[in-house]
């Protein structure tokens, strides 16, 4: 679970991700530069909740089904869509790093809501 998520340029296709430092994921991409990203769908709060600590697991990945693509980091079975992507730059920014990274091979997985995290809670996209 990360604290923000944003496409920055199609070509070549990079995006940013912003993680605490103090967070066991910030040392794992800090260390390997790769990192896979599973967009959840709304029925999968659970899981957002695992992956950001709300919930206390010793391993994550514990009874999930996961799949990779290219650089081999985890991607989580049953989410909506896939990024597998390659560090290409870092920020300090305080108490939390700005990854840049490029998304080396992405996935359409199954088609739902997005689950969107916003003001400390959940919530719901409306088809107009």
């Amino acid at each position: 679970t990360v604290n923000s998520f944003t496409s920055i340029s199609l070509e070549p296709p990079l995006l940013t991700v912003t993680l605490q430092k103090t967070s066991r994921t910030h040392d794992l991409i800090s260390k390997s530069r790769i990192f896979g990203l599973t967009m959840l769908s709304a029925e999968q709060a659970h899981l957002a909740d695992l992956f950001a600590g709300k919930t206390s697991a010793e391993d994550r990945f514990a009874g999930l089904q996961t799949e990779t693509l290219v650089t081999g980091a985890p991607l989580i079975v049953g989410g909506l869509a896939w990024l597998d992507c390659r560090v290409v730059e870092t920020f300090d920014a305080v108490n939390s790093t700005l990854f840049i990274a490029e998304a080396l091979a992405a996935q359409k997985m199954n088609d739902g809501m997005p689950l969107v995290y916003h003001n400390r809670e959940y919530w719901s996209l409306c088809k107009t």
